[in-house]
């Protein structure tokens, strides 16, 4: 027998002090999807093309409260009580090099989802355009570098659902911040 004591009392008043709190993680969530990627690079005229795709199918995002619940299908939804899960998420980068210059426009596309607690409501796929512009000095200073950029050139507006998010959407998936600029100056020496 095995005698565990998780709270004492008071001797005087008789109310419950010291209590032994145990945190039980008793919810249960089994995902499955797939993941890809492919890269590629060639000569192409007097530089270098590139191009990349990064992408993440979301089969199954299945959860429930504790073991003893059914578990609840949640890819393609979005709700108050996590971010969106779209089945569907994919970065495209394209390159070219010549040179000290190089340029990278990259498309990121988020698929579409349905508010759980609102389900007749849907929330339509977006998709972001980044453009980067890059020089390198080493003709005059090696390792010095400089870029410039936009990050989501169209300006695109963040989604918003009825669901209690964050401000009624979600800031890890949609950019919140809309069009900006950026200039960098890197000098890596060794």
């Amino acid at each position: 027998l095995v005698v565990v004591d998780r709270f004492e009392r008071d001797p005087g008043a008789g109310n419950i002090i010291d209590a032994l709190e145990v945190d039980a993680n008793l919810a249960v969530i089994e995902v499955r999807g797939i993941d890809f990627q492919v890269d590629y690079a060639a000569d192409v005229g007097p530089g270098t093309f590139t191009g990349k795709v990064v992408a993440t199918n979301l089969l199954d995002w299945e959860q429930a409260i504790t073991s003893a619940d059914p578990l609840e299908q949640f890819a393609g939804t979005a709700s108050g009580g996590f971010d969106v899960l779209p089945e569907w998420k994919t970065t495209l980068s394209l390159g070219y090099g010549v040179g000290a210059f190089n340029g990278d426009l990259r498309m990121r596309y988020v698929g579409d989802a349905t508010d759980t607690s609102f389900p007749d409501f849907k929330l339509d796929s977006v998709t972001y355009w980044d453009l980067t512009l890059g020089y390198s000095f080493d003709q005059w200073v090696e390792g010095l570098r400089a870029r410039g950029g936009v990050t989501n050139l169209t300006d695109e507006e963040p989604l918003i659902y009825p669901s209690n998010q964050q401000s009624n959407t979600d800031p890890a998936t949609y950019d919140v911040l809309g069009r900006r600029y950026f200039v960098n100056l890197t000098y890596s020496f060794q």
